[in-house]
């Protein structure tokens, strides 16, 4: 009985703190609270009026002392330099980098280019003083001339101006440069 409770005390121990270990990794799980919390969450991101995107997400936890905002399901549309729809992300979750404006999809992340141009992938960044998005992880561009995979990515918010940089494959009619 003795040998058992060890066995399983041990087994406890190691779950505890891998589960530890993840929370340190993982910037969506805090240890402390939220300052505040605002469901059906709303905000527009623009530079001297001139509106870049509109964000709503269901649920946005506000982390002052962290400089994060965590949101749940947002929900993006960047907007052309004329006000008009440029194109639109969705994703499981999100955080926004309050003193740079950065944002960062997370999980089943679409980006949707409004012209037949699909982007798949599991995180992507949209660095706001560039205008650029970026990612590290596995994508997959569909198109009604294609598709094209990789790892990593930087491109205009439009998909206009890609750059995959590693692992490129696929077959496509795109103008490739």
């Amino acid at each position: 009985m003795d040998k058992i409770f060890k066995i399983i005390s041990a087994g406890t121990l190691v779950l505890v703190s891998i589960f530890c270990s993840t929370q340190e990794k993982n910037p969506l799980i805090h240890k402390e609270l939220p300052d505040q919390i605002v469901t059906n969450f709303n905000m527009y991101e623009s530079i001297t009026g001139e509106k870049l995107y509109f964000l709503k997400a269901q649920k946005a936890l506000y982390f002052t002392k962290a400089g994060r905002i965590i949101l749940k399901s947002p929900d993006i549309v960047f907007f052309a330099d004329n006000g008009d729809v440029k194109s639109h992300v969705t994703a499981d979750s999100g955080i926004i980098y309050t003193s740079s404006g950065n944002l960062v999809a997370i999980k089943n992340v679409v980006f949707d280019a409004g012209d037949s141009t699909f982007l798949y992938t599991d995180s992507i960044l949209w660095n706001n003083s560039r205008r650029l998005i970026e990612t590290d992880a596995k994508v997959r561009i569909i198109t009604k001339d294609g598709e094209i995979n990789g790892i990593g990515l930087v491109s205009d918010s439009k998909l206009n101006e890609i750059t995959i940089k590693n692992n490129i494959e696929g077959n496509t009619e795109m103008d490739m440069k």
